[in-house]
């Protein structure tokens, strides 16, 4: 905003049409704190919605923590008891995933939408850095917004990725329960939670998987497509 008050009365910080005389201090202020209202509104509203999918999948993951200290606490204290404590832990571990899948089902395009925007994004910024001079504002204020671009898609993996990682502890948690001192039975549903547990929760962009390496394949793209329209630039 202050460069925009130092710089003539034209430049504004969003490149758009006004029917205001822009010549005129007042109606020139009031258009710059307009934009950056709405710049900051924007910003709230991204940064919110992928606050909301960090805090779910942090709170899947801490479920899944809950579920697993259940399964190593199980003492086979008698066939019955270690049965029921067996059914609540299924029950509880089917909740689980019926959590994973509605985040998945409310964030499934949304997460789409924004990996694609990333690659489009980083693509066209990492272009534009090759171009402009290293100790120019352009450079720092686009080299700010790729490390925010980077750091935000860096969230999305890694939460995604924890989330497959804790799943998958499950069935490691099973292998510390006294099994070999249960009946058949209760052996048979020990068995069937590790079957479950084998197949990782995850939550998924369309046809991404969201984890770490999805943000090396994103990487890759972007450097691909920077690569070829500087060739084509050359």
């Amino acid at each position: 905003m202050i460069v925009c008050f130092q710089q003539e009365k034209t430049f504004l910080p969003l490149k758009s049409w006004t029917p205001l005389d822009l010549n005129v201090d007042s109606f020139y202020y009031l258009t710059v704190i307009f934009q950056f209202s709405v710049i900051g509104i924007l910003i709230t509203c991204d940064t919110s919605l992928d606050c909301l999918y960090y805090a779910l999948a942090d709170v899947a993951c801490c479920q899944l923590d809950i579920l697993k200290e259940n399964l190593r606490n199980i003492e086979p204290r008698g066939n019955l008891n270690v049965k029921q404590e067996l059914i609540v832990c299924i029950k509880y571990h089917q909740e689980i995933i019926q959590f994973v899948e509605q985040i998945e089902s409310v964030f499934s395009i949304i997460l789409f939408l924004e990996f694609f925007k990333s690659i489009v994004n980083i693509c066209f910024i990492g272009f534009e850095l090759t171009m402009a001079n290293f100790l120019s504002l352009h450079f720092f204020m686009g080299f700010i917004y790729l490390n925010g671009l980077l750091m935000e898609i860096f969230s999305f993996c890694w939460f995604g990725h924890a989330l497959i990682l804790k799943s998958t502890e499950v069935e490691d948690a099973c292998y510390l329960i006294k099994w070999d001192e249960c009946s058949i039975s209760v052996q048979k549903i020990i068995w069937m939670i590790m079957m479950r547990s084998h197949k990782p929760l995850a939550v998924r962009a369309l046809f991404l998987t969201i984890k770490i390496s999805t943000l090396t394949l994103i990487l890759k793209s972007s450097y691909s497509y920077a690569t070829v329209l500087r060739t084509i630039y050359d």
